[in-house]
């Protein structure tokens, strides 16, 4: 018997933005690294939450879902 036989999502994000490959991911990781001045995520961990959400909105909110599996 499996855990699940129905699902419902709760989030728009996986609905509104096109899956992407990890070699995608990683080239957006990079993008917006690079918007908040970081190289790495221990910069990353020091910004604001201002600061993050400002970079999203900037950049179109670049969340996707990755397709790592089958």
């Amino acid at each position: 018997e499996s855990l699940f036989n129905k699902l419902i999502l709760m989030s728009g994000t996986a609905s509104l933005f096109p899956p992407i490959t990890p070699e995608e991911a990683l080239v957006k990781q990079q993008e917006f690294l690079s918007a908040l001045g970081c190289t790495d995520f221990a910069c990353l961990q020091g910004k604001t939450d201002a600061e993050i959400t400002a970079v999203t909105i900037a950049n179109g909110a670049p969340w996707n879902p990755v397709i790592d599996g089958e």
